[in-house]
């Protein structure tokens, strides 16, 4: 569905990233992962902790927004996508002042989250 939408598949990276999400945990076995089983009421009718959406609203609003007006950056692979916060700090600790990354945000419906390395600081 990804993929046909928005032109470039998730990567494995992201499709973990989205079942800690949908299961609501941070740490899931990614040897069984194609073994996990998602309820109806957990992927459509539960609000995730902490928020007032569902996690398909969530996902929902990630597809739509790509789709209409981020697909030449998601195509291009200048979007991260899912990906957590602590992974992007992660992934910036390695990188020269000046980079940034750009993720879909956990709190906010199509929303997009901009980390970035400021020269002489970090801010994530």
């Amino acid at each position: 569905m990804w993929n046909l939408a928005c032109g470039r598949p998730l990567s494995e990276n992201n499709i973990y990233y989205l079942a800690c999400k949908a299961f609501q945990t941070e740490n899931l076995d990614r040897s069984n992962l194609e073994e996990k089983h998602l309820s109806w009421t957990k992927f459509g009718k539960e609000v995730l902790i902490g928020h007032n959406f569902t996690f398909w609203e969530w996902f929902q609003s990630m597809l739509t927004l790509t789709q209409h007006h981020m697909q030449d950056l998601w195509k291009n692979g200048y979007v991260l996508g899912f990906v957590s916060k602590a992974k992007v700090e992660s992934l910036l600790r390695q990188q020269p002042p000046g980079t940034f990354l750009l993720r879909f945000s956990d709190s906010k419906l199509g929303g997009v989250s901009i980390s970035y390395l400021k020269l002489g600081k970090r801010n994530f």
